[in-house]
Order: C-alpha cells, then sequence, then structure tokens
C-alpha cells in the first residue's frame, strides 16, 4: 500500500484528512482522540482534559467549606460529602475555636478601641485648649499692636514737641548772642574812636616838635658831611708831605 495515499483521522468528530505516513504524527496532537483521565481513568477528548480535571473529574481535589477555619483535610470531590458527615463534631469544634478567638479579637478591638477614644478625646481636649491660647495670644497681639500704635502716635508727638521746643529756645538764645555780640561791637568801636581822637589830638600838638626834630637831624647830617670832608683833605695833605720828603736830595750831596 501507498504510504502516501489519503486517509481520513479515525477519532470522531476530527475530519483531519493527511497521508498514511503523517497519520501517526497527527494521532499524537489530535484534539479529538480520547484519553484517559489520570485520576479517575475516564477516556476524555485530548482538548477537553483541562476541564474535565478541574469541573467533572470525582476525584478531583475538593475544598471543605470549614477549610477557613482550620479544616485541613483536602477529600476528593465525591467524597466531599461523607467527609462532611465524618467530620462534624470536628468541624463544629473549629467552628467553637473560632468563635472564642473572634469574641478575644473582638475584646481586644474594643478595648483598643476604647483606648483610641479617650486618646482622641485627650487629643481634641488638647486641640481645643490650644484653640483657646491661640485666640487669647491673637486677641492679646491685637491689643499690643494698638497700645504700639498708640505709643508710636505719643512718641511722634512728643519728638515734634521737643523738636519745637529745641528749635524755639535755639531761636532765642541764638538772638541772644546776637544782641550781645552787637553791643559789644558797638562798645569796641566806640572805644576804637575814642582813643583815636585822642591820638590825633596828641599828634596835633606835638607836631612843632616833630618839626623841629626834623632840622636838627638835619644840621646833624650836614656836620657829618663836613667832617668827613675835613678827614679826606688831612688824608690827603698828609700823603703830599711824605711824598716830597722822599724825593728830596741830602744836604752834603
Amino acid at each position: 500500500e501507498c504510504e502516501f495515499r489519503p486517509v481520513l483521522c479515525p477519532h470522531d468528530g476530527c475530519t483531519e484528512r493527511c497521508s498514511a505516513k503523517a497519520l501517526q504524527a497527527h494521532d499524537q496532537i489530535c484534539p479529538n482522540k480520547r484519553l484517559p483521565c489520570g485520576k479517575c481513568g475516564e477516556e476524555v477528548r485530548r482538548n477537553e482534559h483541562l476541564v474535565h480535571g478541574l469541573k467533572a473529574c470525582p476525584e478531583r481535589e475538593a475544598s471543605c467549606c470549614f477549610r477557613g477555619i482550620g479544616c485541613q483535610v483536602v477529600p476528593a470531590h465525591k467524597d466531599l460529602d461523607k467527609h462532611l458527615e465524618d467530620s462534624t463534631q470536628g468541624h463544629l469544634m473549629l467552628l467553637m475555636k473560632t468563635m472564642i478567638e473572634q469574641q478575644d479579637m473582638a475584646q481586644a478591638l474594643a478595648s483598643r478601641v476604647a483606648e483610641l477614644e479617650a486618646t482622641c478625646a485627650q487629643m481634641n481636649s488638647a486641640r481645643e485648649a490650644e484653640l483657646r491660647a491661640a485666640a487669647a495670644l491673637s486677641a492679646l497681639v491685637v491689643g499690643l499692636e494698638a497700645k504700639m500704635i498708640m505709643v508710636e502716635k505719643k512718641a511722634a508727638q512728643d519728638v515734634k514737641a521737643a523738636s519745637d521746643k529745641a528749635a524755639e529756645e535755639l531761636k532765642k538764645r541764638t538772638e541772644v548772642v546776637e544782641k550781645e555780640a552787637k553791643k559789644r561791637i558797638e562798645a569796641i568801636e566806640k572805644s576804637h574812636k575814642t582813643e583815636t581822637g585822642s591820638l590825633r589830638s596828641e599828634l596835633s600838638k606835638h607836631g612843632s616838635a616833630h618839626a623841629k626834630t626834623a632840622d636838627l637831624s638835619s644840621l646833624r647830617s650836614d656836620f657829618q658831611s663836613l667832617k668827613s670832608s675835613l678827614e679826606t683833605r688831612e688824608r690827603i695833605e698828609s700823603r703830599m708831605s711824605s711824598s716830597d720828603s722822599v724825593s728830596a736830595p741830602p744836604d752834603g750831596l
């Protein structure tokens, strides 16, 4: 027989057509081929094995409804009802234990809530006290600001009044000093005029004596000139006599 002859897939529901040589390879992947379930042995199509293992297999693992409170048994799905009947007392004990634990937890939570409420009440009281203190402080600050404004206004007025008073006093003192200086200057000028007049009168009285003194000085200068002329003449005559005695020959010659 030719190994390349066309053949149809023998599995129900499969319409694959291939050569006889490729039929074995297709058989390894055919989605319609029935394979036994690994847990219950039931033959199931290859493409339905996942759904069968999760939903239909009687040997699949089931979850006990008391697992959340401590049941550790993992029965097969077919044995779940039997497990619930056989473990009723154990499940009741687990339920009682869970209820006690929940009551203890509820009491602990209630105590914690009471502590938190007390803490919250203290914090609220402290916050209210802080708010009152802040309000009082704000009022105090407002009062101090108003007082400061008043003090600043009064200080400005006092400074202005003091400045005006100082200026007025300075003006008065300046006027007094100017008057005193004027009086002193007038007294000095009057004294100077008096002294000048007396000096002029004295100079006018001694004017003739001054003229005589000038004549005497003139005579004295003339006398000095005459004296110097005589002395010069005597020196010349002395020199001439000495020269004559030298030029004359002796008497024996």
